[in-house]
């Protein structure tokens, strides 16, 4: 069975970092264009054009435009949600009634995900080292006031702050949070999962029983069902050691195949992504089972030192399926990885 999924992967050059869009469809150059000349004009003072800025943009409905699918949401720097009209199939505009642009955070936003069946607008806001961000924030776009529902702290929180892990540090390091990865078929109005280079637990709790590295913070991968209650966690599995100090970032995962072809509301099979946030970059494999976490596979380990690593790529080529990702530096020349030279590499 073909399953529709919410991936990061259209970007539009007008906006830096990570963008979201949907699986298996590419604007046309045209289009394309008038989209970045829309978010120049109209969103400038918002982003500036830095290197710094998460915003992505995301249409809803179809990226095909249809009546009911011709509306973009932008996540700005500021945490404002922003949404625009006409894009594919009138006059672009920013609308600036009926709520919008809708306040979700005080920190930078990630890509903005729609949730066709929810009808709400998933999207993850950065942590800034004391007690703001590392959450997800779901916004009602489609009501005639949004609301925004909060999770709890997914990552580190300081002295006053209250997080999933139940303990807290003296001073927290700023950590990017990669857009949310978006299942709209699973479970009863959707499923996110949310990646995070530090979970924030910095020692023993009930919500941080099994530390990779004892007395230092889990790179975590989160699930959300759509519609969830304020101030909650979700479920968890970790990945590895998480980033202090360093501030390294865990990006968005995939799907396999087997994952893909099977059955809704509750599918099965193989979420990857590459963890190790706080040590050398390396392959996990998460098995889902009717929409639930199962016991995680560590896999290769990618480098022979701590760097970032990339987002991951699934791609179905005839009956072999592939997961693409890279590192920023130290990649392992051995087998299995063999990268060329020890630098930056393609896997």
């Amino acid at each position: 069975m073909f399953r529709f999924l919410i991936v990061t992967t259209f970007v539009v050059a007008a906006l830096a970092g990570p963008a979201s869009a949907q699986q298996k469809a590419t604007a046309p150059t045209d289009l394309v264009r008038e989209i970045e000349s829309l978010v120049r004009l109209q969103t400038d003072s918002l982003m500036k054009r830095d290197a710094d800025a998460l915003a992505a943009l995301f249409v809803d409905g179809a990226v095909y435009a249809t009546s009911s699918g011709d509306t973009l949401y932008v996540g700005d720097n500021s945490g404002k949600l922003h949404k625009f009209t006409g894009v594919f199939n009138g006059t672009p505009a920013e609308v600036t009634t009926g709520g919008f642009p809708v306040t979700a955070a005080i920190e930078k936003l990630s890509g903005a995900i729609y949730d066709e069946v929810s009808g709400t607008v998933l999207v993850d806001a950065s942590y800034d080292g004391t007690n703001n961000g590392a959450r997800l924030h779901e916004v009602t776009v489609n009501a005639v006031t949004p609301a925004v529902t909060d999770s709890e702290i997914l990552g580190d929180t300081t002295s006053g702050g209250v997080n999933c892990a139940g303990t807290t540090v003296t001073t927290g390091t700023a950590l990017v949070v990669d857009a949310p990865l978006v299942d709209p078929s699973a479970g009863t109005q959707g499923t996110a999962y949310i990646f995070l280079g530090n979970d924030g637990c910095h020692g023993a709790s009930a919500a941080c029983p099994n530390l990779a590295s004892p007395g230092n913070p889990d790179s975590a991968v989160y699930q959300f069902a759509s519609g969830f209650a304020e101030h909650t966690c979700g479920s968890k599995v970790v990945v590895g050691a998480g980033s202090t100090t360093t501030g390294t970032p865990v990006y968005s995962g995939a799907f396999d195949n087997i994952y893909y072809s099977s059955a809704d509301p509750s599918p099965s099979g193989n979420l990857y992504a590459c963890g190790d946030a706080g040590g050398d970059p390396t392959l996990y494999r998460i098995p889902i089972a009717s929409n639930a976490f199962g016991t995680v596979s560590t896999g290769p380990v990618l480098t022979t030192g701590a760097t970032t690593c990339s987002p991951v790529t699934e791609f179905l080529n005839g009956s072999t399926d592939r997961a693409y990702l890279s590192v920023q530096n130290d990649g392992k020349t051995a087998a299995p990885i063999s990268c060329p030279a020890a630098s930056g590499c393609l896997n």
